[in-house]
């Protein structure tokens, strides 16, 4: 049987039923407040009664926020991904209510993405899909781990965009006396030193280890993470090999 007292101006409703999570609300009449017990306890003696509470509480971007905090640190690419959830929360759709998403919210944030505003430039398929992706994996951590729930993942319910085509260029060499791009760019990092006056002149990189690492990311097509995790016991200059210890690709 539900409590129901006043407290002050308002009328004070609280449930407990055993194998059911404390449910609790305020109204300005009695009539509601009672009206709004019957409605819960029917629907936990039919087995129907669905906990709402921390989904009315939190926004999309709550999630996103716990989300950054928990979960991204463990990955591989967790420093990109918080990153990418920053921009997600200062986006609109950030600041509706976990039960109040639906997946027009989602198809309008799809298609502001790729057509662009006066804010943010169009963006391509595979950015949006990557963005999608994060949205889905977002709610269905907080729906399975986290107490929230969501009936359906309002991104399973959308179409996605078509993802970019795959490249397969290079940087172009010099043909004859004409110097290439990988030429072009390696000459903007050759080492610029100091002018006797301590500044530096315009062109050039200050930084000496800018140069070879473009040159080895060239020849090795490794990426920027595993170059800048190798570790002298893994590079073997007289067999002129390196060992990686954790490649995205296996």
């Amino acid at each position: 049987m539900a409590a129901i007292w006043k407290r002050g101006n308002y009328w004070r409703v609280e449930i407990r039923r055993l194998g059911q999570p404390k449910q609790n609300r305020t109204f300005d009449t009695k009539a509601n407040a009672e009206a709004w017990a019957r409605q819960i306890e029917t629907k936990m003696d039919r087995g129907e009664f669905v906990d709402l509470e921390e989904a009315e509480r939190n926004t999309l971007g709550d999630l996103l926020l716990r989300y950054s905090e928990k979960i991204s640190p463990q990955k591989k690419g967790g420093d990109l991904e918080i990153i990418r959830i920053r921009k997600l929360r200062a986006e609109p759709i950030a600041k509706i209510k976990v039960s109040e998403l639906r997946s027009r919210h989602m198809a309008e944030y799809r298609d502001r993405r790729l057509a662009g505003d006066s804010k943010t430039k169009p963006v391509s398929g595979s950015t949006v899909n990557r963005e999608l992706n994060l949205l889905s994996h977002v709610l269905n951590i907080a729906n399975k781990e986290w107490g929230v729930h969501v009936a359906v993942n309002p991104v399973s319910a959308i179409g996605r965009p078509k993802e970019n085509r795959a490249r397969y260029r290079r940087l172009r060499r010099s043909a004859g006396q004409t110097p290439g791009e990988e030429e072009r760019l390696l000459a903007e990092l050759e080492l610029k030193p100091r002018t006797a006056t301590g500044t530096y002149d315009s062109g050039g990189c200050r930084n000496e280890y800018a140069r070879p690492t473009v040159m080895l990311a060239i020849e090795t097509a490794m990426r920027r993470s595993e170059l800048l995790g190798l570790r002298w016991p893994d590079v073997h200059l007289t067999d002129r090999h390196v060992r990686l210890h954790d490649s995205k690709n296996g």
